[in-house]
């Protein structure tokens, strides 16, 4: 197994715990005093209310709805509260949302019964999801900069080696020894994260990333790999250089779509007579805006460009509710892509 750092790669050399290095230095040390202060001050404000109850009831929806914010899933708190009581009334992202919630509560009330390890940690993710959720096997899941699409990490990919690393985050967070608490519970955080143990993300969605060298008006058609049209993704503006466009996994009516492999295709207009589906070029320099077509010239430019090619250029795999993108002969995998 090779050592070498490659962000692209795979990490399977990923070091386990406790790290290489001093981590009770002098400067970590002073934040662990100020933090554990804070801590104190928030102990002691939470006994001043008459029912405390209600704090560690709200807390849990604000971290549910900025978790599940980060897999773009976006509610609200406001809709959170008026929907936990009628779940099957609220929108999608609000019940996704409210799953982050329960996850969160039950883990809480269980840890009378079991200690905080793999198990939970799985039981926490299957609960968010909706299902049984095993540790990842196989590559696909990777951390890229939306921005550029650069790829500035890969966690372990091998299973058997995702399973050593989780036994020795398990070993770590009990190990009997003098750490500082708080420290442990940051060390192991950063771990568990740099594991990545499970499929990325509670949403089927991703994002499209693609490069053009100048402005220009961007259709994306979804279609399933008989060529059935599914979705179309209109009025894109694109920049020139690195774009990015969410897809929710969703169909043209606004209903998830099933597990399997899907096919996309980019159209770029910054011209009424720029009608081909290749990146749009412009005479007037890299930086200038498309002229105003109109609607009509722009709806016109988009047929002639779907008309252009019988077959979708790009494929996507839709699999544990997340999506996998192949472009033309080079594959490039955005299951499980996140933000740095």
């Amino acid at each position: 197994m090779s050592n070498a750092w490659n962000p692209a790669s795979p990490y399977n050399a990923l070091p386990p715990l406790p790290p290489a290095v001093d981590l009770e230095t002098k400067r970590v040390l002073k934040q662990c005093i100020r933090s554990a202060a804070a801590l104190s001050e928030l102990d002691r404000a939470a006994e001043l209310i008459p029912n405390p109850d209600i704090l560690i009831g709200t807390l849990p929806f604000l971290e549910a709805q900025a978790s599940s914010a980060i897999e773009n899933v976006v509610t609200t708190t406001d809709r959170m509260f008026r929907y936990v009581r009628s779940e099957t009334a609220a929108d999608s992202a609000t019940r996704e949302a409210l799953r982050y919630r329960h996850a969160l509560m039950e883990a809480f009330g269980s840890l009378g019964e079991r200690s905080v390890g793999s198990g939970l940690a799985q039981a926490i993710c299957s609960r968010i999801k909706g299902g049984k959720i095993s540790f990842r096997s196989g590559a696909g899941v990777m951390i890229a900069r939306p921005s550029t699409a650069e790829i500035v990490y890969t966690p372990p990919a091998d299973v058997s080696v995702i399973g050593d690393l989780m036994n020795n985050w398990e070993t770590f967070l009990h190990a009997q020894d003098e750490l500082e608490p708080l420290l442990r519970m940051a060390v192991a955080h950063y771990q568990f994260e740099a594991i990545h143990p499970f499929p990325d993300g509670n949403a089927a969605g991703t994002h499209i990333l693609f490069q053009l060298p100048a402005s220009a008006d961007v259709t994306i058609e979804f279609f399933t790999v008989g060529g059935r049209l599914i979705r179309v993704l209109e009025d894109i503006a694109g920049v020139p250089g690195a774009n990015q466009v969410y897809w929710d996994g969703r169909d043209q009516e606004g209903d998830d779509l099933a597990n399997g492999v899907y096919l996309y295709r980019i159209s770029a207009v910054s011209d009424p007579s720029t009608t081909t589906g290749s990146p749009a070029r412009s005479s007037r320099g890299p930086n200038s805006r498309p002229r105003s077509t109109g609607p009509c010239l722009k709806r016109a430019a988009r047929r002639s460009a779907r008309s252009s090619s019988a077959t979708p250029t790009c494929s996507i795999r839709i699999s544990q509710a997340r999506i996998a993108c192949c472009f033309g002969l080079s594959t490039a995998s955005i299951a499980g892509r996140g933000s740095a």
